[in-house]
């Protein structure tokens, strides 16, 4: 139950959500921030092997501000998430 970012073509498994977003109406970098502040496990429906269903996923409601103030919080964050991934990349080769 993690949530990924992937901005290119790829193929999917049966146990993998994925979404095509509507640009005019959220930027799709900002939407995956937004999603990874979910605690997802809170929403498995499943007793032996806990799963997430898509209709769970799809009754979901985000409060989404305009295209300038997702802009102001990417210009925040992406800055942040580069400097995370140079540092483990750091971490990988000492």
């Amino acid at each position: 139950n993690k949530v990924r970012y992937v901005d290119h073509p790829f193929w999917t498994v049966d146990t993998l959500f994925y979404t095509e977003v509507n640009e005019e109406l959220v930027i799709p970098k900002y939407l995956y921030y937004l999603m990874s502040l979910l605690d997802l496990d809170s929403y498995n429906e499943g007793t032996t092997i806990p799963s997430l269903r898509t209709e769970t996923l799809n009754r979901l409601e985000f409060g989404i501000p305009d295209l300038d103030y997702q802009e102001k919080v990417l210009s925040m964050l992406e800055p942040i998430d580069k400097k995370i991934k140079l540092n483990n990349e750091v971490n990988k080769n000492l």
